[in-house]
Formats: C-alpha cells, structure tokens, sequence
C-alpha cells in the first residue's frame, strides 16, 4: 500500500496535467472561433494548444496516424528536394522555412493534438465549430453591406485609407436601393471565403436539421433556437451563392453526390418512379430556376462575369490557361523530382524566357498572370515533389476518403472536407493558410471508427470519388494548354469603371458594331495591352522608342453613322500585382486630343517621350471616346467602327 507522501507527491503532478488538458481544449475552442476572423489569431491558439497538448503527453491512436504521416512527409519530400538542389547562404534557408509551401507543414500538427482528445472534449470543440460558423455568417452579412473591406478597415483604426481597395459591388436591393456588394467577411478574398464557408456551412445546416426533427424545440420559449439556426443557415447559403466562389460551388455539389453514395445506395427504380410521379413539381420547378438563373445572369454584371469565364480563356481576372501552361512547363522538365519548396515562382517564370523573348507583347499577358502556385492542389505539388510528391498526395485522400467509408452516419457535417478537394481542382486552397488549417482541424474531428471497409468498396470509391474527377480535370488542363499562345493575347477594352466593355472589344481587329439605342452622342472605352518597356520576367527591360499607333477604319458604305470625331487619351497604368498590394492600380491622363474621322483608314501616331521617365514598367492605356456631333441624329442607329493595332501596339 503506497504511503501519504508518494500520494501527496503524486497529486500536483496529476494537477498540472488535467490543467493543460483543460487549457488544450480552451485554446482548440479559442481556435475555432478566431477562424472567422484572423488568421494569426486562430494561428497562435493553434500553436498554444499544441504546447498544451506536449505537455499532456497524449498520443493519439494508431488509427488516426497515417493520415498525419502522410501530410508530414509531403512536406518534408518537398523541403527535401530543395535542400538536395542546394541553398546558397543563410537567409535563403531563412526564406524557405517561412516564405514558402514548407513553412505551412506545422499545421498538419493539429491533427494529432485534435484526434487524441477525449470524446466529451471532442463534443464540447464541436460545438465551437458551430459557434464559428454563426460568426463567419455574420460577418459575411456584415460584408455584404459595408462599403468598405471589413480586415483593412479594422486593422486600419476602424478607417478607410486612400487607395485601399475597395469590395466589388454587385447590385441594390430592389425597391430599398441598398448597395449589396461581394461578401467575403474578414478575409482578403472571396475564395478564402467561399472555402470557410464550404467547411462551416455544413455544421449548421446539419444543426438545423436535427433541431427540425426535435418536437420540443418547435413550442414555445425553444422555438427561437430553431428560427435562429434556420435563419443562420438560410443566410449561409444565400452567402454562398452570392459570394460567387465556382470552385466551391463545384466542390459541394460534388461532395452531395459523394456523401449520397456513401450513405445509402442509389435505387434507380425507385427514382425513375419519382420522377414519373412528380414529373409535372419537376418541370415548373426546373423552369423557375432557370428563369431566375437567366434574370441574374442578364441583370448582374458580377454573376455573368462568374458564368462567362467559365467558357473563355482571355480575361484579366483569370489566367488559368497560362498558369497551366508554365505548370505543365515545370512538372516536363521535373518530372520525378519536381522543384522543390519556395521554387515554384521562379520556375514559372524561367519557363516564359525564351517564349516572351521571341515575342515580346506576351510580356503583358504573362506579368498579370499570378505566378505563386498552380491553381491546382494535386498539380502543385506534383512540380514541387514529382512523382513522389503526386503518389503522397493520392495516398493522403485515399486515408481521408477511408475515414469518410467508416463513418457515413456522421459524414454529413464534414461534407467540406471532401469538397476542398475538388475545388482544388481550380484553386490552390491547400496552399491558403486560412483555409489549410481549418480543413484540417475539422478532418482531425471526424469520429473514430475501427469499422474494416472491404478492399473493392475502397477501389470502388477511390475510382469513383478521387481518380476520375482528378482524370477528368487534368484531361481538361492538357486540352486547355495545347492552346497557341498567340491566340491567348487580345488588347481588351473597358469602361470609364473598367469593367469589360464587350461591344468595343468585337472592334478591335474585327468588325464594326452597332450601338444599342441611346440618345447620348458619345461612347467610351479604354484600350488596353501596351507596355512602356520591352521587358523579361528575369528583370531584362529596355526603354521603347517606337512610337504607338492605332488605325480607325470607316468604311465608305453602311447603313449607320459613324462618328464624326474621335477623343483619343493616352494614359499610364502601374503594373503591379493588385491582389498582391491590396490596393487600387493608380491611373492618370498624359495627353488627350480631339482628331477629326473621315471615311477609310485614320492612322494616328503618339510618341512614347510623354511617358515616365521612370525604370519602372508602366501599362498604357488608349482611352478613346467616340462623338456623333449632329443633333438631329441623336435616334439613329449609330455605328462604332473597326479598330487596327498590332499586337507590340506599333507599326
């Protein structure tokens, strides 16, 4: 029998460590509420609870460590071959371990810290989980109509700053004429957003479900609980749509089929005798979607930018097909090793040398191609790790989709989890930080089950769920990048706000157009795709010295009129990133002068000694105005003529 002072002794030390379990779980529920709102806040209870968690020293079980395993060994394969390709000096070794894909590693610690807690403290984090998500809805409510971007306001002194960038408005509420802009909460962009949401949502409209089915709840004083939930989800959907982030709508929609599959098997009979028994509820509510679908489209600018870039490769906000074009570049020149962490930018940019020396105007499409990762999770690590890389990356899904299989009772609320990979198809989100970590504490969450899953329902699933969407997207990329180059490039033109301007853009190198009637006598656009330089993504620039140039053609025949003159402004555009900076490109007029238009071919000539004379790399811009002078033609059918200006924007 033990004496008084081996318990007396004993007991502090059983103190201290159900302190640090306690202050483990305080700090993962601190975790989940800060995701909503900062990603450093949610970033350090995250690593204070790791510390907590050391101290604990709990492991969690076996059955929780491959999937850890795996995601470790992805990075420490990645930082691996950077290091066997040699670091010069100390601070690019500094730079590696913060500044690139292997500073996010640490963050697959959470798993274990997560999984090896004790149930009762699994179902206290949930509920935080859910706390979160009613936060995250709330500021993207808030975003929605607030003028100004929620994070840079705050961290700003609760003030607008000049020159910060502003969100993107997309219509007024009818008949209250309220601003409604892009919702993206307290984060920079819509797709951090939109990824949150896809983690969250699913929580809270699981919540409400079951918060439906409970008589209790329905009556009386409880009957808040159940509004409140349906309202909360009710707005993250409408959240969702709004916010406009495709990969995610993809992602979850998939995810449905997926979770439909594994829950219950598909009876085609009996939903062939659905469909014949409400044939008629289907139609009419096929029919309304589709009518409100074709309003938003037609009536939305933002919704119709959404649909439209779905189907075209040439538009400023979206340059997939280059970005897949110097990813392909990278994983043929590495193809078993890749490059390495922190690598990849400067790979991309090596791979366009040659291109943009043979043809210097690309220079433009290229520099506002964003070249941090590949806008493809499985692609991006694959030119980072190679075939290595890209087996660890199969291996950590099939382990995930494997937890999914043995626990399709609670796959519900995790439906996010799955989604993130399909949406990764078009974005890089496990590469976000602020989406990374999140994805991870909510699959560290998934209940435990040593439930065996038979090997042909994991190849079944795994071919249905990983590798076919996977195929089916890299077949898509390959087609896309077979694309010439040339055929890539176009000189764009926008409005006086810099949306797109689609009827000038059928002018440039192709045919007049007709202007919807108006009884306004002008008509404005910006002509963009010039450069100030002839310039290299490896720093390589020279001062241009041809002047710019820009031919107007009237034919003599039409039925229309033309414009009588032509307003032609030069003006200078930064050419830094914007998503980057965070903030508004900066434009100005160097000159501008009225030119008279006669019928045939108008050439006009501007010398490039108005510009600055700075070494910095400017845009130009065309800012062109068309005027109808006589006021008596006010009603008729205006024309807007062609529009001739070579690609390097000279002779």
């Amino acid at each position: 029998m033990p004496n008084t002072a081996t318990i007396l002794s004993s007991q502090p030390s059983m103190s201290r460590k159900e302190t640090f379990q306690k202050l483990t779980v305080v700090f993962l529920s601190l975790f989940w509420v800060a995701v909503p709102f900062s990603v450093s806040v949610s970033q350090i209870s995250a690593i204070l609870s790791l510390l907590c968690f050391v101290l604990v020293f709990r492991f969690p079980k076996p059955r929780d460590i491959p999937i850890f395993w795996i995601g470790i060994g992805i990075y420490l394969w990645i930082f691996g071959i950077r290091f066997l390709s040699g670091i010069e000096n100390f601070p690019e070794w500094k730079k590696v371990l913060t500044h690139s894909e292997f500073s996010d590693f640490w963050m697959f610690l959470i798993l274990p810290v997560l999984q090896s807690q004790p149930n009762q403290d699994k179902t206290k984090i949930r509920r935080f989980v859910q706390i979160g998500a009613c936060f995250l809805i709330l500021s993207g409510l808030i975003s929605a109509v607030f003028p100004y971007r929620l994070a840079s306001f705050v961290m700003d002194g609760f003030q607008y700053l000049d020159g910060k960038r502003l969100p993107h408005l997309i219509g007024h509420l009818p008949i209250l004429g309220i601003p409604i802009y892009l919702p993206i909460g307290f984060q920079n962009t819509h797709l951090t957003y939109g990824g949150l949401l896809s983690l969250f949502l699913p929580f809270l409209i699981l919540k409400t479900f079951r918060l439906l089915k409970l008589k209790k709840l329905r009556k009386g004083k409880f009957a808040w609980v159940v509004l409140f939930h349906l309202v909360l989800s009710s707005s993250g959907i409408l959240l969702l749509f709004l916010n406009q982030s495709r990969s995610i709508w993809i992602g979850l929609s998939v995810s449905l089929i997926f979770y439909l599959s594994v829950k219950s098997k598909i009876n085609w009979e009996s939903i062939c005798r659905f469909l014949g028994k409400f044939y008629i509820r289907i139609i009419f509510a096929s029919s309304l979607f589709l009518i409100v679908f074709f309003v938003l489209y037609r009536s939305n600018w933002l919704f119709q930018r959404s649909i439209d870039q779905l189907f075209t490769k040439q538009t400023l906000e979206n340059q997939r097909v280059w970005i897949h074009k110097g990813t392909r570049n990278i994983i043929e020149t590495h193809p078993y090793f890749g490059v390495g962490a922190g690598n990849y930018k400067k790979e991309f940019e090596s791979s366009y040398l040659d291109l943009i020396e043979k043809k210097p105007y690309l220079y433009y499409e290229i520099s506002i191609t964003p070249k941090s990762h590949a806008h493809h999770d499985f692609l991006h690590f694959v030119s980072l790790g190679g075939v290595v890389a890209a087996v660890l990356f199969l291996f950590l899904w099939i382990q995930i989709l494997i937890s999914f299989l043995r626990n399709p009772k609670h796959f519900g609320q995790y439906l996010g989890v799955y989604s993130v990979f399909i949406a990764g198809f078009f974005q890089c989100y496990l590469l976000d930080d602020e989406v990374m970590l999140p994805f991870l504490g909510i699959l560290a969450l998934i209940p435990g089950n040593t439930t065996n899953i038979p090997f042909q329902t994991k190849l079944k699933h795994f071919v249905l769920f990983i590798l076919f969407p996977l195929l089916i997207s890299l077949s898509l990329i390959y087609l896309g990048t077979k694309t010439k180059e040339d055929e890539l490039f176009l000189h764009r033109t926008r409005d006086a706000n810099n949306f797109l301007s689609p009827i000038a853009q059928k002018t440039i190198g192709g045919n007049m157009q007709m202007l919807p009637h108006s009884e306004d006598n002008f008509f404005y656009f910006k002509l963009e795709g010039c450069l100030s330089h002839f310039a290299n993504l490896n720093g390589k620039k020279k001062k241009r010295d041809e002047p710019y140039s820009l031919q107007i053609d009237l034919p003599d025949h039409s039925e229309g009129i033309f414009p009588d003159e032509v307003k032609i402004e030069l003006r200078e555009r930064e050419s830094f990133d914007q998503d980057q900076k965070y903030k508004a490109h900066s434009e100005r007029v160097l000159s501008e002068k009225k030119f008279p238009l006669q019928k045939g071919e108008n050439k006009f000539e501007f010398s490039n000694i108005l510009f600055s004379n700075s070494e910095e790399i400017y845009f130009l811009d065309f800012g062109i105005e068309y005027i109808w002078k006589n006021e008596k033609e006010k009603l008729a059918q205006k024309l807007i003529p062609k529009i001739k200006i070579s690609e390097n924007c000279g002779e």
